[in-house]
């Protein structure tokens, strides 16, 4: 009866914090890349490789490149890739029809291409930002991935 009632305690606590918690626009929209992130190091971890840190320049970074592609509607990396703060960054997009993220199914396609899996392998780089802009794409439905690594 005891553990019953600090579990409930617990949870009610948890509940409190929860609520509580201010949740502005831009938190939310920095969680998306959330399970990304955390998909890439489970592969570089399975791999041998050091996670990668996340870095809030790099999801801000990654979240107005998808959201300019989107609203302009093009798909491309840009001419010079630039983040401050970081001498080196690399990029991977994404693009799939639908609002849903696909994290598995983007993931499993970047390892099986050759650029992007270098990219994401890369032992030189050690931050990580990843962000999805959810919209319309050429008049149809779509998500549009950037996954940015940066090496300070």
């Amino acid at each position: 009866m005891k553990r019953l009632r600090v579990l409930l305690v617990f949870v009610l606590l948890c509940a409190l914090v929860s609520a509580a918690a201010p949740t502005t626009a831009s938190a939310a929209k920095s969680r998306k890349g959330d399970r990304m992130m955390d998909a890439m190091n489970w592969v570089r971890a399975n791999a041998g490789l050091r996670p990668l840190k996340r870095s809030w320049r790099l999801v801000r970074s990654s979240r107005a490149r998808s959201e300019l592609m989107m609203r302009a509607d093009f798909f491309a990396h840009p001419a010079r890739l630039r983040v401050p703060s970081f001498d080196r960054v690399g990029e991977v997009l994404e693009i799939h029809g639908g609002r849903r993220p696909q994290t598995r199914a983007v993931l499993r396609r970047w390892a099986n291409s050759y650029g992007h899996r270098a990219v994401i392998m890369s032992s030189r780089y050690r931050w990580v930002g990843a962000a999805r802009a959810i919209g319309r794409y050429r008049g149809a439905r779509a998500t549009i991935w950037v996954v940015r690594f940066g090496k300070r």
